[in-house]
């Protein structure tokens, strides 16, 4: 079921893009700034894909492919969420300018550079933590047996305490 929904979701993005770049000379989407849709766009791309890790164990790879796996999920998790809310962030950031401007009775020009400085900041600031938590106490692959049931359980574990540093 999770996979299948990451590729509704994965094939969704690709179409809002491709829609988009389609009709991109048309006046609504001008006016709705493709490069926002765009970034929107791929950011709910990686979103979704960071579903796919979580369907890798170490029945389909090795114990190290699925600890790769295991680090892979905050990875995607992260920048996908932090695309998706930096395009959001932007364009809302851009009407209230434009807004306050036009009750100031000026005229102002908002650039795409204007508006990329909070997303490069959040990207910078996950990007850090991720490699701090990459680097300190990566997540791996584990798997539990239990004698009673004959059961066993896989799941990723960090050993230390870094990663609850990194997401608080």
């Amino acid at each position: 079921v999770g996979l299948t929904l990451s590729c509704i979701l994965l094939a969704t993005s690709l179409g809002f893009a491709c829609w988009t770049f389609l009709h991109r000379r048309n006046n609504i989407i001008k006016v709705s700034q493709p490069l926002f849709l765009y970034t929107f766009c791929f950011g709910c791309f990686v979103l979704g894909s960071s579903i796919i890790p979580l369907s890798i164990d170490d029945s389909t790879t090795s114990v190290s492919g699925a600890s790769k796996a295991c680090m892979a999920f905050p990875w995607l998790v992260s920048i996908g969420f932090t695309t998706t809310f930096a395009a959001l962030f932007s364009k809302i950031w851009r009407v209230v300018r434009v807004m306050k401007s036009s009750m100031a009775m000026r005229r102002v020009e908002v650039k795409y550079t204007d508006v990329l400085g909070p997303f490069v900041v959040l990207l910078t600031m996950n990007v850090v933590l991720l490699l701090v938590w990459t680097i300190l106490d990566p997540m791996k692959y584990e798997r539990t047996y239990s004698p009673q049931t004959l059961e066993s359980v896989g799941s990723c574990q960090s050993s230390g305490n870094v990663w609850k540093y990194c997401v608080s």
